[in-house]
């Protein structure tokens, strides 16, 4: 079968990373190729027209071609780039998350395409959704029976026995559930409620729609959250990195009606400053961020240029905590330091070494 050495795909952007001062490389999924890496070409530069086509999350209609290593984007049109996901830190921590999921559980060039479709109508589904979290755990299990890993929620997977309507255990090493008398024999196993072996079921057997019109209590969506996540660690031998606090790169405007953040990008905080030149982390209230406060910090962080980057602990009103990366980097010394905290509070300001 003879390949042609320009072809045209759909794709949506998993995951980036730089390649020299210009370039990055991207990770896509496509729905007749599966994973793909390929360069975009100056796409860090500001005159790129590459640009805001190949945003993680983004859906493109991309041009490529074929190279000796990698494959190179020519030409890339965003269909969809999903502003409403990127405007909500926890949509956008969600959509992140899934898009580690596809690349970590897929391999190279293996098409699937329900997986793409999934995956686009998560994303989709991710902006208009009052249930983000609810939403995320559909997909997973959506994504689980995809890709063969369906647990088992109907039996015992030990004894074979039909579970009962009491509370059972769910043992990630069997893949699924465990009656009582089994599952107290083994150590991995954890404690499944009927409530949240009804969910399972539901997310299982339900479509994206359905599963919006049920509200979860907090306890019960900790729980499914809970075994859900110790099921995809057991599989993937470890934990998602979109677990650890993420990097959003993009930024703060603060307006009349309150402060908004258009995310860009992401990456897991460990990840930021691997040669050892620090961190500076600033810790704020969202309420209290004006735009005095913000510009006054933006002159400080001016006027010491170096190679520390630094992370503004975004707090909202009803707790949650997500983490944004300044553009700027400084140098690090205790005068910069002591004007932050004047403007930020004494207790606002962490230093990472």
């Amino acid at each position: 079968m003879i390949k042609h050495r320009l072809y045209k795909t759909e794709a949506i952007v998993l995951r980036r990373r730089g390649l020299g001062e210009a370039d990055k490389v991207l990770v896509l999924y496509t729905p007749f190729l599966g994973k793909l890496s390929a360069v975009a070409k100056g796409v860090r530069r500001p005159t790129s027209k590459l640009g805001g086509h190949v945003e993680l999350l983004t859906h493109s209609m991309m041009m490529l071609a074929r190279g000796r290593n990698l494959d190179i984007v020519t030409q890339s049109q965003a269909i969809h780039s999903f502003p409403g996901l990127r405007s909500s830190l926890e949509r956008a921590t969600y959509g992140f998350c899934a898009a580690e999921l596809v690349d970590r559980f897929t391999v190279d060039q293996i098409e699937n395409q329900p997986v793409f479709r999934l995956l686009l109508k998560l994303l989709t589904h991710l902006e208009e959704t009052d249930v983000p979290d609810q939403a995320m755990r559909h997909f997973e299990m959506h994504l689980l029976d995809l890709l063969g890993y369906r647990p088992e929620l109907r039996r015992c997977l030990s004894c074979d026995s039909e579970l009962r309507p009491v509370s059972n255990f769910f043992s990630p090493a069997s893949g699924g559930t465990l009656c009582p008398s089994c599952g107290l024999r083994d150590r991995l196993a954890r404690p499944l409620s009927l409530n949240a072996l009804k969910v399972l079921r539901f997310f299982q057997e339900t479509s994206a729609v359905a599963q919006a019109r049920v509200k979860l209590d907090a306890r019960l969506s900790r729980e499914v959250e809970g075994l859900l996540t110790e099921y995809i660690s057991y599989l993937l031998e470890g934990e998602l990195k979109s677990g650890a606090p993420l990097l959003l790169r993009g930024r703060v405007n603060v307006e009349e009606a309150g402060t908004r953040i258009a995310v860009q990008d992401a990456q897991p905080l460990d990840q930021l400053a691997p040669t050892g030149t620090g961190l500076v982390r600033v810790r704020v209230e969202l309420g209290s961020m004006d735009e005095f406060t913000l510009d006054r910090l933006k002159e400080l962080f001016a006027r010491s240029p170096g190679s520390c980057p630094i992370a503004f602990d975004l707090l909202d009103a009803d707790g949650s905590v997500a983490t944004l990366h300044s553009n700027q980097r400084v140098r690090l010394d205790e005068k910069l330091v002591e004007d932050v905290r004047k403007w930020c509070g004494p207790d606002a300001v962490q230093v990472i070494r």
